[in-house]
């Protein structure tokens, strides 16, 4: 696995949307592409952890806080902390790491502390980030209506907190009239048509909207989808 294929995982539990703006967070050191077989992970990276890695043979390291916090004017060999990342560029190692994302996130560091903590009625401070939701609305034929829901939730849309795949189903009945050069999936071009439809309504996060709908596109049948 390469390391940023490590990344985007990471980044789908702890999104960069979730970073403070004084924080510095995110991939810091090495190449992206690099094979990864074995990765050590710490709350911080200092020169023991550092040297442990490359006893294990750990091609990346994963940290709570990041080494590089303040931009550098230099990477010296010798300096302590220059040193080190001097170091690990040498080794060829890789550096990542999450830090107030993987706080706030979703099953995070605060989420973990609250549960050793048996703390109840659990309560944000101040809301950080709202993530924008989008209706999406789509009419099918009720041959398809069941197709398209599971395309649309494995795709990502109908998430309500902890549920997955949610919709709403109303079914009427749609009329369309094809015209010249048109390839329609039900009737003929010149033909008014009435077909029994299902208009399925879901939500979709801002990040997953383009790929929902492509998808829901592909698989639904008409040749001009509403």
């Amino acid at each position: 696995m390469r390391a940023i294929d490590i990344i985007n995982l990471l980044n789908q539990w702890a999104p960069s949307y979730l970073i403070d703006e004084w924080d510095n967070t995110g991939f810091q050191i090495g190449d992206l592409d690099k094979e990864v077989k074995k990765v050590l992970i710490s709350l911080d990276l200092s020169r023991e952890v550092f040297e442990k890695a490359v006893e294990e043979g750990a091609q990346m390291i994963i940290t709570h806080h990041p080494i590089i916090f303040k931009p550098l004017k230099a990477i010296r060999k010798g300096n302590y902390k220059e040193g080190l990342i001097y170091d690990i560029i040498k080794a060829d190692m890789v550096v990542y790491n999450a830090h107030t994302n993987l706080d706030l996130t979703i099953g995070g560091v605060n989420d973990a502390l609250a549960h050793l903590l048996e703390i109840k009625n659990i309560q944000p401070l101040k809301v950080v980030y709202e993530e924008p939701l989008y209706k999406l609305v789509v009419f099918v034929p009720n041959s398809h209506a069941e197709l398209i829901r599971q395309v649309l939730g494995d795709a990502g849309a109908g998430w309500i907190g902890n549920y997955s795949h949610c919709t709403y189903n109303v079914e009427g009945v749609g009329t369309f009239l094809p015209q010249e050069n048109t390839n329609p999936f039900i009737g003929e071009a010149g033909r008014l048509e009435k077909v029994d439809e299902t208009r399925i309504e879901t939500i979709v996060k801002e990040k997953d909207l383009k790929e929902v709908v492509n998808k829901m596109i592909k698989a639904h049948p008409y040749e001009e989808v509403a």
